[in-house]
């Protein structure tokens, strides 16, 4: 996996910058941005599996669906609730005590195991990751799964919940379908802004309260502002080729050396042959429903 700061490298190698002496790095960070979102212009998805973070409950029919997703295929319904699931050590502690029940920052000692719409588990009290904005911290929503916030001491285990829950159960397709909520409030849901939601049938689909929900689907690929964040994995070599274009023309454009003319024209071409390429596992699936908004 590569980070941003590897890709700056090889864009100033393509355009003869080593050292970033005739081109900012914040330039370059931007070609990079621009590059991502010609794929997401372009209808380039990534899989995004796995989000294992809602949980039914009784006379409940409507769910936020969750971070990220652009295109939902499946959501498959757990063995366990979440009271009577496993729990599994991660062997991340926390660095720092919580000592308030509305803190929404966590400070551990790693949290490159964590990722947004993870679940984590500290004491009884189980949490919802929104932001992963440091190498030790985490941004929370404190009392997930009608748990109760609490106030956690130092060197506390992060723990996973339903670590044993199997999601071996595809809801079929006719039972649900997504909805743009506009606003007001649901029976737990305080006053929001408009945002998408699963509206389950109540005629057809009936379930136990606590029962956790499992969601596959795709997402967009992501822009970046930090040199330490993972590029997503198999655009790296598109990422590369459109930057050095958009790097190559800004310095030619500039006044540089006349054969970065010939790097642009060069980059752009394997860039779009890229394009070209579209390989099905960055598609729509076939059976994907649309997140409105995203």
């Amino acid at each position: 996996m590569s980070t941003v700061n590897e890709l700056l490298l090889d864009i100033a190698l393509n355009v003869g910058d080593p050292m970033l002496e005739r081109i900012k790095e914040s330039h370059v960070l931007g070609f990079i941005n621009r590059a991502a979102r010609d794929l997401i212009n372009a209808g380039w998805l990534l899989p995004q599996a796995h989000a294992e973070n809602i949980e039914l409950r009784s006379d409940e029919w409507e769910y936020d669906v969750p971070a990220l997703f652009a295109y939902i295929e499946e959501i498959r319904l757990g063995d366990k609730t979440v009271g009577t699931a496993a729990t599994i050590a991660t062997g991340v502690l926390l660095d720092g005590a919580i000592a308030d029940t509305t803190t929404t920052l966590a400070t551990v000692d790693d949290s490159s195991i964590f990722a947004v719409n993870d679940l984590i588990q500290i004491d009884t009290e189980i949490m919802l990751v929104t932001a992963v904005p440091t190498a030790t911290t985490l941004t929370i929503t404190r009392g997930y799964y009608s748990t109760t916030a609490a106030s956690h001491l130092d060197d506390a285990s992060v723990l996973r919940p339903h670590a044993d829950t199997i999601f071996d159960y595809v809801i079929p397709r006719p039972y649900w379908r997504i909805k743009t909520q506009t606003g007001g409030a649901n029976t737990t849901t305080a006053a929001l802004a408009s945002r998408p939601q699963f509206v389950f049938h109540s005629r057809f689909f009936s379930f136990t309260a606590g029962t956790p929900l499992q969601i596959v689907g795709q997402r967009r690929p992501n822009t970046y502002t930090s040199g330490l964040t993972t590029i997503d994995a198999h655009m790296e070599s598109f990422i590369v080729e459109r930057a050095t274009a958009y790097a190559a023309r800004f310095l030619f454009a500039a006044g540089d050396h006349q054969h970065l003319d010939i790097v642009y024209r060069e980059s752009m071409a394997t860039s779009d042959a890229f394009f070209g390429y579209h390989p099905a596992e960055f598609r729509v699936k076939p059976s994907s429903t649309r997140v409105p908004g995203r």
